[in-house]
């Protein structure tokens, strides 16, 4: 035999444990749904992760290229540093070489003009220009003389031909 007094707490257990089962049942449709967002989260973050590393592959290559790159225009600028070192001591040795040459020239053409009796004008770039003594007359003639319009021996002789006297042709 059933008791009808005992079916009610009976009841209400079996409607407490429907409410309970269907709370349960939506706590697991909210926790799957958010399981499900998490999830698409996740394999956002891991398509942008996989993003991110192959941009820092490249970003590792491309310092490589220039670290490389730095490397050869050093050694570039190292050789270069040591061509011009020895570019300016050449020209300190030409320069002390002029230094020493320079009086000696000038002493030498002081020789000759004092023998020639020419007087070079030395502003005058293309052309042998100047004034030459000419003893006989006792006087000093102008000369011009483009050395592109005779020989070597030619303009020599003309020279010959001044200091004695002669007019040029």
């Amino acid at each position: 035999s059933i008791d009808n007094g005992d079916s009610e707490p009976e009841e209400a257990l079996v409607e407490q444990a429907r409410q309970v089962q269907a709370q349960l049942a939506e706590n697991i449709n909210q926790a799957k749904d958010l399981c499900n967002q998490e999830s698409s989260v996740l394999t956002e973050l891991a398509s942008q992760l996989a993003k991110f590393q192959e941009k820092r592959q490249e970003l590792l290559r491309e310092i490589d290229e220039l670290e490389d790159r730095q490397r050869i225009s050093q050694g570039k600028i190292a050789m270069y540093q040591e061509e011009a070192t020895q570019e300016i001591e050449i020209m300190s040795d030409l320069e002390e070489e002029m230094k020493q040459k320079v009086p000696r020239l000038k002493g030498t053409l002081s020789l000759y003009a004092n023998t020639t009796g020419i007087k070079w004008d030395f502003t005058q770039t293309d052309i042998l220009a100047g004034q030459v003594n000419v003893p006989s007359e006792k006087c000093f003639k102008l000369f011009s003389i483009d050395p592109r319009d005779y020989s070597p021996v030619e303009t020599a002789d003309m020279l010959w031909d001044l200091m004695e006297g002669k007019k040029l042709p």
